[in-house]
């Protein structure tokens, strides 16, 4: 089976899809010239297709656009799995679709005060799921988000784990130390993140854990009023940025816990990431992710917009060495089974199979 993957932004995701999927089925690779940053992890089995991605507003994404099909045409695939929104090529699905179209949906609906998705109306983000022959999604809650939406079969919605992250190994593969009380929050900051909560935990945690130190890694919305709130502005050390490829390994493998404070979510992909350095958490329990944190096992769930909860539980990890360790086991087993891209991959395998039976 011919597959080209299409993505626009999601590299580290879609180069670790692609280098599982090409032990099992024959991989094409169509993503913008950015995905020259990480090409170097990418497996040689993996056939690579650039093209030029313009800025969202400019006319030059029509080129694009007809440049993709053209590739397509070209390359003639069993599957084109899209992986990734880009409101050109969805209005493109108006007018004509592959013979058999999988589109993996990260986000049903958008994120509570994401200002970077705004610029994408939601029937345009919607277009693939009616044009799709199977959609993949990562959690049945969201599975039942969709669907209350859209009155789809349920048959043509699948449901697989986002797979663990160890990619970023590649950019930096030393072994980092544990530090002590190191609480790490990493990612875009919006409001949906709940980072105000974590921020008001801090006196708690500080007070039951001296050693407690809180690392923010990430960009997003202005950082000013966070900062305002913050009682021990010294017990934070605040990345305001976008974090490099290679710092990544570092910052996970020093974090005793990673914090997901989420107010609202669908997935997301700092779970796997987190496992994927053996990294337990404690996050909201929100969307999806309590089909993605285990509680007690891989991490704590708390209830959202509940700083007293949320500080008891990063409390009750980090004052606790042998639950970490337990839970680290864990999490070792769940990354090598379950959240291996090689078991995701065959299962994606099964999904572009069943679209090819039921559209031929």
């Amino acid at each position: 089976m011919h597959v080209v993957l299409l993505d626009f932004n999601f590299f580290e995701y879609t180069a670790s899809l692609a280098n599982a999927l090409a032990r099992i089925a024959d991989v094409s690779l169509l993503v913008p010239y950015g995905f020259r940053a990480v090409e170097a992890a990418l497996s040689p089995a993996v056939r690579l297709h650039y093209f030029a991605k313009p800025r969202l507003r400019s006319p030059a994404n029509l080129r694009m656009t007809a440049h993709l099909w053209r590739t397509l045409d070209r390359l003639r695939p069993d599957v084109v799995h899209l992986l990734a929104v880009n409101p050109w090529f969805n209005l493109s699905l108006l007018a004509r679709r592959p013979p058999c179209l999988v589109t993996t949906i990260h986000d049903p609906v958008m994120h509570l005060g994401d200002r970077s998705q705004r610029n994408i109306p939601q029937w345009v983000r919607d277009i693939p799921v009616r044009r799709s022959h199977r959609l993949i999604l990562h959690g049945e809650a969201l599975k039942r988000l969709l669907l209350a939406r859209h009155p789809l079969p349920s048959r043509r919605v699948a449901t697989l784990p986002i797979g663990e992250m160890s990619i970023y190994r590649h950019w930096d593969p030393r072994p980092w130390p544990e530090r002590r009380g190191r609480v790490l929050f990493f990612g875009r900051i919006w409001p949906y993140k709940g980072l105000d909560y974590l921020i008001r935990a801090e006196p708690a945690v500080s007070a039951a854990c001296p050693d407690a130190h809180f690392v923010i890694a990430g960009r997003g919305e202005s950082l000013a009023r966070y900062r305002r709130m913050m009682v021990h502005p010294e017990r934070f050390e605040v990345r305001d940025e976008y974090i490099p490829r290679a710092d990544v390994p570092r910052l996970f493998q020093e974090a005793a816990l990673v914090a997901l404070p989420y107010v609202e979510a669908s997935q997301s992909a700092v779970v796997p990431l987190a496992y994927a350095f053996g990294k337990p958490v404690v996050a909201s329990a929100v969307g999806g992710l309590p089909e993605m944190v285990e509680d007690g096992q891989d991490g704590l769930l708390v209830p959202p917009r509940d700083s007293d909860r949320l500080a008891a539980a990063i409390v009750a990890l980090l004052r606790d060495d042998e639950r970490r360790r337990r839970m680290q086991a864990y999490i070792r087993r769940k990354v090598a089974g379950e959240l291996s891209w090689d078991s995701i991959a065959r299962r994606t395998l099964r999904v572009y199979e069943e679209g090819r039976e039921e559209e031929g």
